[in-house]
């Protein structure tokens, strides 16, 4: 409005038009995220706005992105929007570091298996797994030792370790527990890794690590027990006939060197007592021919009986006595060789704490290997003599 000297007044009107020209200032901050057990999370403005601001007010603040994975480890750049009620904006970007911290979770369980005929197994981790699962997922699966073979225990402790993509491991451990153990002849080497079956692998006396059923050593190295003679040189032999059932034969050296037949070994026919099977189990009593002291007793239904005796000395030069733990008023001791044949037998019908032996009175005169066995109406014990010479 104007007003002149004489009161006169005039008025107009006119639009003023402010404008803000002022964006707002986005200020942003680092963040560090942990994937939760599903592996996943949602971000906050709040996670990634360091005090953003803005002369006439912000209106509004969002993220270009505000769900995170497990693809997002191990960081991602996040874009603040910072807008204010004019419509102005700014923009800042910040790192945001991912992290999964979760353990995979693993469960083992406990497996038998059996050796082949390769007399190797090789396992893989999964074989011995019951549960492997990770909320990011798991990249390795590890398992040590993953190969069995005849050198293994017949029960072995397995560890698995499990590793997911952010490194994160765990372990657990399991059994792993052969089954085809079997010893059928005794010689502390299971039946599907003998290298001669019926025969004595473990003997190697001449300690070039093979044994000498299968690799025969000179006459000289030759076991004194499997020599039947040495003028000229003989030697035992196990033979497995074509029923499966293994026999000992004395052959001369020369004739077995230089022309071994596929189903024959050096040495004698190794068997166990009376028909016993020898399975290697922790958990079982061992039956064999080289564990007699005590000695291994059992009565007609293959439990066990009371009925040990000692053999002292033993080993010994032919003279020796079987003394009996208390007195016995009846019964029979015989004395079998190698070959199954009886070279001795003493019946006993009076009561008795020992007996005075003599191998002059065998019917078999020579050294080696025997079988004593002592038995009455209701057991029988059996327990391996070794005469020298």
């Amino acid at each position: 409005m104007a007003t002149d000297n004489c009161g006169n007044t005039s008025t107009c009107k006119f639009t003023v038009t402010i404008f803000e020209t002022e964006p707002p200032v986005a200020h942003c901050k680092g963040d560090s995220i942990i994937l939760d057990s599903t592996g996943n999370y949602i971000l906050n403005v709040n996670d990634i706005n360091n005090g953003s601001t803005d002369n006439c007010g912000i209106k509004s603040m969002k993220l270009n992105r505000y769900n995170y994975g497990c693809d997002d480890i191990p960081s991602r750049k996040v874009i603040l929007t910072v807008t204010d009620s004019t419509g102005l904006s700014d923009t800042c970007e910040a790192n945001l570091i991912v992290q999964d911290i979760s353990k995979p979770t693993l469960i083992c369980k406990n497996i038998n298996i059996t050796l082949p005929s390769s007399k190797t197994k090789t396992l893989k981790a999964d074989s011995v797994i019951l549960l492997a699962k990770d909320n990011c997922g798991i990249i390795s699966k590890v398992m040590t030792p993953t190969v069995f073979d005849c050198k293994s225990p017949k029960v072995s402790t397995v560890t698995v370790t499990v590793k997911d993509v952010a490194g994160n491991m765990s372990t657990c451990t399991a059994t792993v527990t052969i089954t085809n153990t079997a010893d059928s002849d005794c010689d502390g080497v299971w039946d599907v890794c003998d290298v001669c079956p019926g025969g004595d692998d473990k003997v190697d006396n001449d300690n070039d690590g093979k044994p000498d059923c299968k690799f025969p050593p000179i006459f000289a190295k030759v076991k004194s027990t499997w020599k039947c003679g040495t003028n000229p040189n003989k030697v035992y032999i196990a033979e497995i006939g074509a029923d499966g059932k293994c026999t000992t034969k004395c052959v001369r050296y020369t004739d077995y060197i230089n022309a071994p037949q596929p189903n024959q070994s050096l040495g004698p026919c190794k068997t166990c007592p009376e028909g016993f099977v020898r399975n290697i189990d922790p958990n079982n009593p061992i039956i064999g021919d080289e564990y007699n002291n005590p000695a291994h007793k059992s009565d007609e239904n293959g439990n066990s009986a009371e009925f040990p005796f000692k053999i002292v000395p033993n080993p010994n030069y032919g003279v020796f006595d079987i003394i009996f733990e208390s007195e016995i008023e009846e019964g029979s001791l015989q004395i079998f060789n190698l070959l199954g044949e009886e070279v001795w037998m003493y019946k006993i019908d009076k009561p008795t704490d020992h007996i005075n032996m003599n191998s002059n009175e065998f019917k078999q005169k020579t050294a080696g290997v025997y079988r004593v066995v002592l038995k009455n109406k209701s057991s029988k014990t059996i327990q391996t003599l070794l005469i020298m010479r």
